[in-house]
């Protein structure tokens, strides 16, 4: 019953219960969803309890935990509702997906549930961007100066209401759709050859300067494998300079001067950091001190929670795909499994590429982030489970790598 509660609270926090069903916006329908799913997994929480109870579930309870307090220090007892309100479903998403997923069905399950609900919203926003010059739930017009036209942007409703989250929710799914081990030529070709085109025409659609990047940076990363880094990065750089050919971006700069207003933000950001930097000020206050969201989603972590904040956040990410990277090459008399590997290689893939146009958009508390570390840690705790331990082994020295990136950062 905990799977199939995760598998519908996915695709229903992505496809927004209260924008399928309006009347139900005011009574939290994913809050009681998640409270529902949470109950029934909790035998599976018993259950596998030595497993699931490691490093990254620590990190994450307390990144959760900093995020409901993080106003206290300030003096506002409503910061915690706040707090709970904003990023629990999201948070709830990873626990959910690392408690009952711990198979290769299961993974293939939420993958059909994920690639269902995108092409659900696809079919949507494709219908109401050719049929319609009107702004619709599908479709932004964003106004841009020295064109008399609008330019019209896919989107998302609900968490992906926005392009920009959009063209990096759907770059984010591109590795899944080809993780594992297809048995059936005629899958790959009538499956997910298709879907991917698909995929990329909602992308080019978004006109998003992220989504470009997070195409370069998958075939980037898909390319490093067999051309190495230096061959990823030319391939990379090649993938930007013909999406920019093909109009990906609607005539909106891409450019150092285009630029510039995020680097003043980011300076005012670290400006709000260094007047709080132990425990921030506050989730959600970064738009109220500086006028504008931080656009970039470290900046963002940082100056609202502080180091306390930061350093869980830094370190799950960084265990997460430390760990990924050990059931993609088991250590040596480890008999390797056939295709654990081929899914923690598409997780991290997707990964890397959603913290990389992170950089640029505010998404720590997104649940697509949560969705994809939710996976990484059920990759990596079934593959402990296949070896007989309570755990993978942790990176040399995780703590104090830890501290020097985040410091660094």
């Amino acid at each position: 019953m905990g799977l199939i509660l995760t598998l519908i609270y996915t695709a229903l926090i992505f496809l927004s219960v209260p924008h399928l069903v309006p009347a139900l916006a005011p009574y939290r329908p994913q809050l009681v969803l998640a409270a529902l799913a949470a109950l029934a997994s909790i035998p599976n929480l018993l259950r596998r309890a030595p497993v699931l109870l490691n490093v990254p579930w620590w990190l994450m309870t307390a990144f959760w935990g900093m995020v409901l307090v993080s106003w206290l220090p300030h003096g506002w007892l409503g910061g915690v509702l706040k707090g709970f309100f904003g990023f629990t479903p999201a948070a709830v998403l990873f626990f959910l997906i690392a408690t009952n997923l711990r198979s290769l069905a299961g993974l293939r399950l939420l993958r059909f549930v994920l690639m269902a609900s995108t092409v659900y919203m696809l079919g949507n926003g494709l219908w109401q961007y050719h049929t319609s010059d009107e702004e619709t739930p599908y479709v932004m017009v964003q106004r841009l100066q020295g064109f008399e036209e609008g330019l019209r942007r896919l989107q998302g409703v609900g968490v992906l209401g926005d392009p920009n989250m959009y063209a990096q929710y759907l770059v984010a799914l591109m590795p899944l759709l080809f993780a594992g081990r297809t048995r059936s030529f005629a899958i790959a070709v009538l499956a997910r050859i298709p879907l991917a085109f698909l995929f990329l025409y909602g992308i080019y659609l978004t006109r998003s300067r992220g989504g470009l990047i997070g195409l370069a940076a998958l075939v980037g990363l898909a390319a490093a494998r067999r051309l190495k880094w230096l061959g990823g990065g030319v391939l990379s750089a090649v993938t930007v300079a013909g999406l920019l050919a093909l109009g990906l971006t609607g005539g909106r700069e891409v450019s150092f001067e285009a630029g510039m207003d995020r680097l003043n933000i980011w300076s005012d950001g670290l400006g709000l950091f260094k007047g709080s930097p132990l425990w921030g000020n506050g989730y959600g206050s970064f738009p109220d001190e500086v006028e504008y969201t931080a656009h970039n989603s470290f900046l963002l972590c940082a100056a609202e929670l502080g180091l306390l904040g930061y350093l869980p956040w830094v370190g799950l990410l960084f265990v997460l795909t430390m760990q990924l990277g050990e059931v993609i090459k088991p250590q040596a008399g480890e008999p390797p499994d056939e295709e654990l590997p081929r899914w923690a290689r598409a997780i991290r893939m997707a990964l890397f590429a959603f913290l990389l146009t992170s950089f640029f958009l505010s998404r720590t508390y997104a649940a697509a982030l949560y969705l994809l570390l939710g996976l990484a840690a059920a990759v990596i705790n079934t593959e402990a489970e296949r070896r007989g331990l309570r755990t993978l082994p942790l990176p040399k020295n995780w703590v104090g790598r830890t501290v020097v990136i985040s410091l660094g950062s």
